[in-house]
């Protein structure tokens, strides 16, 4: 069963225009990568509350519907506390120090609201990083890098037409998700925990920081479930859109939206990311 906090990743399927009641698939090719057909309805198919391979079991109880209930003071303290905290690495001193390592676009500056989701997960994270276009191949490949050379330090570049695309199949919320996630890198960097031997764990684990900021979003009241849907299901959009088997070594949809969970969950259950993202 679908529980709790987890109603938002489970709810998310095609919105391919069809009517109410009607039925959406026959059969699990009919859905995108990661969701099965059930009842006529593409949905997340219910597993096990272990987060997918190669993630660790998440540590604590399951949390984040935002009630303290009776004996959750201690495993679930985002919900029985006031506040809603961030995940404060600002000592990392995580800002640029000297011009992009890679080409700028031309004109090389965020739009405002670029500029404004940037800034959004900078104050969770304590961060300063600078994103901005970029006009290098890589960038144009992978739509957003964290670039790991040394003078890459605060840096987030992408490609001038990634946030319209996110923006377009998942709303401001999944552009955001994607700033955070290349954030996750830059602390990975940071903290020593980035082994480029183990690209896809590093994915979901940059995954995993960006649920972190998602359930942040969340706890501020800020997130309804419905833009929470729009963002996960538009980032299965993004994957059905591509070459699946060229994408295999970052995670399936599945378990990509799994690590987003791992992190949420990590969150309310009052874990440093840096214990959980791993």
């Amino acid at each position: 069963m679908c529980t709790r906090v987890f109603i938002l990743l489970c709810l998310v399927h095609l919105a391919k225009g069809c009517g109410e009641g009607e039925a959406v698939c026959e059969a699990d090719d009919d859905c995108l990568p990661g969701l099965v057909c059930r009842g006529g309805d593409c949905r997340f198919e219910e597993t096990p509350d272990e987060p997918p391979d190669p993630l660790p079991p998440p540590p604590g109880a399951v949390c984040g519907d935002r009630r303290c209930a009776a004996g959750e003071a201690q495993t679930c303290p985002v919900d029985c506390g006031r506040q809603c905290p961030v995940a404060d690495f600002s000592a990392l001193g995580e800002r640029p120090t000297g011009p992009s390592p890679l080409p700028l676009a031309d004109p090389p500056t965020p739009s405002p609201r670029v500029a404004q989701l940037m800034g959004a997960v900078n104050r969770f994270f304590g961060t300063g990083i600078f994103a901005a276009p970029c006009a290098h191949p890589e960038c144009v490949q992978k739509s957003a890098i964290a670039p790991f050379l040394p003078q890459g330090r605060g840096w987030v570049l992408y490609t001038p037409t990634m946030p319209e695309t996110t923006a377009r199949v998942g709303g401001d919320l999944l552009t955001a998700l994607v700033f955070a996630h290349e954030t996750g890198h830059r602390l990975q960097y940071a903290t020593g925990s980035y082994d480029p031997r183990a690209y896809k764990r590093a994915e979901l684990g940059a995954d995993c920081w960006a649920g972190y900021f998602l359930a942040w979003q969340a706890c501020q009241g800020a997130l309804p479930t419905l833009v929470a849907d729009r963002a996960l299901s538009g980032l299965c959009d993004l994957y059905a859109a591509r070459d699946v088997q060229q994408w295999a070594n970052i995670g399936s949809c599945r378990e990509r939206t799994g690590a987003i969970r791992h992190g949420y969950n990590g969150y309310f259950s009052g874990f440093n990311p840096l214990a959980v993202c791993r």
